[in-house]
């Protein structure tokens, strides 16, 4: 070894010479060339200050000395830019706090540790300081500004989380290895009833139903091994109520991997619980109601139109349909099995007669394309035998694309029996006039009498389904969903409007079988007219139409004691004023009465509707006549009103006819005889 490397690695030992300094001098220097390169080398900034008082002895600035190169990379000030310039000079923002804190180690000698923001450099230091003789201080300078950051993002991440534990709506808890509690949030203890120092460290088993304790113990192993949790089970509330619970838990683990604690989520159910009880027994009631109407009742989803199979209303096993739902008397009418029909809905298509499939296909096709109501009449192939059906359905276009049809099926087979035989009489007419003609009048009369008779078994079960349908809706059953609701609603409104038809029919009927007695009392036709425009004005305040009643002038004497019936008299103005606001959608309708001479009265109803083509004026009192009106769709009802109106005031012993303008509006005259009480015209 070198003596150079000797030297390198030996502590040199000061020698005198002759003048007893030379070894010390060299020894000296040696160190400060050391220690220079101890400080140029660290990875610290260090600054060598010296303090700077004001005229009353308290410090006011601060001087650079020395900085060392990892102060300059720190900092970004260099130390050609600094050394014997004052804080103030270099950087003349620096906060007094700084100043104070340096001032009191240079006086003092007592070092000082401490961390905090330097706005000149927006920079955050921590700072080591100390006093190598009065009235200098060195600062030992880390830049801990991502630390900071760091530290500032944990806390505001803590802060979240805290807020995020204790405002949670729903309750947390977790569990030590032994199934007892380490920690609740306070939606939690709300749930439940329990104050925290209750809960916290008990065993999570006594909290829960006495039956479910064993259980929990049993399983709370199998939890830890699978890692993952998702029950429902009842719980004691404080008040000692049970409250039905949904758990969702996970395993916490520790850096090893071995088991930590456990992390619950929990939602009480108790009143998801309590409507699902409810909704599955209204469900149950609903069923019993569908069950109890004489036609099937089905709800089928078409699949979208970009979906069909180029067979598929021909073929059963490209059918694009699927079945949501269906009752008994539905497959009881159609002969098949419910579990056949729910995996193969196209068994319905599949069982239309041959030569019937085209113009089921034909219609069905035309009414998923056109979104309009589906009616069919055809012959169905059950179990080996012919049956004539009829299908009634009404479309829901939903998100997806799909058509939801909701409708009915009823047998019709019986009817058409009829029919064919009516058929088969009518082939014949031309030879057997007189015999079939009074036959058929007669198997008419028949008809009309039997209907007129059974108005009460007609009427009874609709009363019910109109009834039992409105007691759901009005929730004396039990609430209802949004979507029972819309159900129920049809189930109602189809219930109305089928009793509307039975009631026509019925009314026409007796006409027709003349068992039909004429009521003569002694009547104000005035308050006749004014009760019933009092009966449809909300019909006309909905669509904004103005309605108007004109009475007889005041000195007539006749209007208020003129002997006619007065149940008649309304049902015929009621259904002028009805057919008069399904045809107008603005402007006005005016009832009027006038007293034509001493013999004969006039009831008109004017209307500034869609108006009456000429061709369609003769069939206006048709039975079963619906006339569509320019611009307007098909109108609802059974086209019975006009011709049942006609034939009342025929009764009377008067005459009800029309006039009309297209595009201007149509009125009806009711001409009636005037009697009184004492048998004379006046």
């Amino acid at each position: 070894m070198s003596e150079s490397n000797s030297r390198e690695q030996q502590e040199p030992r000061p020698t005198e010479d002759s003048c007893g300094t030379s070894s010390v001098d060299n020894h000296l220097a040696d160190s400060a060339e050391r220690n220079q390169l101890l400080i140029d080398s660290m990875v610290e900034g260090l600054a060598l200050h010296e303090i700077i008082l004001d005229e009353h002895g308290a410090p006011c600035d601060y001087r650079f000395l020395e900085v060392n190169p990892a102060f300059e990379i720190l900092t970004g000030l260099k130390r050609e830019d600094v050394i014997g310039h004052t804080v103030l000079e270099v950087m003349p923002g620096t906060e007094p706090v700084w100043i104070e804190r340096y001032g009191a180690v240079a006086m003092t000698g007592t070092p000082a540790r401490f961390e905090d923001y330097a706005s000149e450099l927006d920079k955050h230091f921590g700072i080591v300081a100390y006093s190598p003789q009065p009235g200098q201080f060195a600062a030992i300078i880390s830049d801990i500004t991502e630390r900071v950051c760091a530290r500032e993002i944990l806390h505001q991440s803590e802060q979240r989380l805290a807020v995020l534990f204790d405002r949670a709506p729903l309750g947390y808890q977790s569990l030590d290895e032994d199934g007892r509690f380490i920690e609740v949030n306070p939606a939690w203890l709300e749930a439940l009833g329990y104050e925290r120092e209750e809960v916290i460290g008990a065993w999570f088993g006594d909290f829960l139903a006495p039956e479910y304790a064993e259980a929990f113990r049993t399983r709370f192993p199998l939890f830890k091994e699978r890692g993952a949790i998702h029950s429902e089970f009842p719980m004691m509330h404080k008040d000692g109520s049970q409250h039905e619970i949904s758990f969702e838990g996970r395993i916490g683990y520790n850096s090893d991997g071995s088991f930590k604690q456990t992390h619950c989520i929990l939602s009480d159910i108790t009143e998801r619980k309590q409507v699902e009880e409810a909704l599955r027994k209204e469900h149950e009631l609903y069923l019993d109601l569908v069950d109890s109407v004489t036609s099937g009742v089905y709800r089928i989803r078409v699949c979208p139109r970009e979906q069909w199979a180029e067979d598929a209303w021909v073929n059963p096993e490209h059918s694009p349909v699927s079945v949501e739902f269906f009752s008994d008397r539905f497959c009881e009418l159609l002969g098949i099995d419910r579990q056949v029909y729910q995996d193969n809905p196209g068994i319905v298509e599949g069982s239309v007669h041959p030569e019937d499939r085209e113009d089921f296909s034909r219609i069905n096709v035309a009414a998923n394309v056109g979104m309009v109501p589906f009616l069919w009449e055809g012959r169905l192939i059950v179990q080996g035998e012919v049956l004539w059906a009829r299908f009634e359905s009404t479309p829901r276009l939903i998100a997806d694309g799909s058509i939801l049809w909701t409708g009915t099926t009823y047998d019709i087979t019986e009817r058409k029996k009829i029919d064919a035989e009516l058929m088969h009489l009518n082939e014949n007419l031309e030879n057997l006039v007189e015999e079939r003609a009074a036959e058929a009048v007669q198997a008419n009369r028949a008809k009309s009498e039997f209907l007129a008779s059974m108005s009460h078994e007609f009427r009874t079960p609709l009363n019910s389904i109109i009834g039992f349908s409105g007691i759901m809706l009005d929730g004396m059953a039990g609430e209802v969903s949004e979507e029972q609701r819309r159900q129920l609603s049809m189930i109602q409104a189809s219930g109305k409007r089928l009793l509307g038809l039975v009631n026509d029919i019925l009314d026409l009927s007796k006409i027709e079988a003349q068992t039909v007695s004429v009521d003569l009392r002694e009547t104000n036709v005035m308050q006749i007219c004014s009760d019933a425009l009092e009966q449809v004005r909300p019909q006309f305040e909905e669509k904004g139409i103005e309605l108007r009643f004109s009475p007889c002038k005041a000195e007539c004497t006749h209007c208020g004691r003129a002997m006619l019936d007065q149940e008649k008299l309304t049902q015929i103005v009621l259904n002028l004023l009805s057919n008069a606001v399904k045809f107008t959608e603005h402007g006005s309708v005016e009832c009027r009465i006038d007293c034509a001479g001493e013999n004969t009265m006039l009831v008109r109803v004017t209307d500034t509707g869609v108006g009456i083509e000429k061709d369609a004026l003769e069939h206006i009192f048709d039975e079963f006549e619906q006339i569509p009106m320019k611009g307007q769709a098909k109108p609802h009802g059974t086209g019975l009103g006009l011709p049942i109106s006609r034939k009342l005031a025929h009764l009377l012993g008067g005459s009800l006819t029309v006039t009309s303008t297209p595009g201007s509006g149509s009125e009806f005259t009711l001409q009636l005889p005037l009697h009184f009480a004492d048998g004379s015209h006046e």
